[in-house]
């Protein structure tokens, strides 16, 4: 299933892949598929990372209702 609310939150955020990648420390490859929801079972550390740079909470990130954005 695609994280749609990761890649809205990085479009909205005005940000390239490859510049969220390099700020959180992770591949360019691996954020994709987070986005993707190629990525299996992403850490705990890694999903607070992003909601963190993001601004938001866990639950409106990851969770499959959009009424955040």
């Amino acid at each position: 299933m695609r994280n749609i609310n990761l890649k809205i939150a990085r479009v909205k955020a005005n940000k390239k892949q490859r510049e969220v990648a390099k700020d959180l420390d992770i591949s360019e490859m691996y954020l994709r598929q987070l986005e993707n929801g190629q990525a299996k079972n992403p850490s705990l550390n890694i999903m607070r990372k992003l909601a963190s740079y993001y601004n938001c909470s866990l639950d409106d990130l990851f969770s499959s209702d959009m009424q955040m954005y």
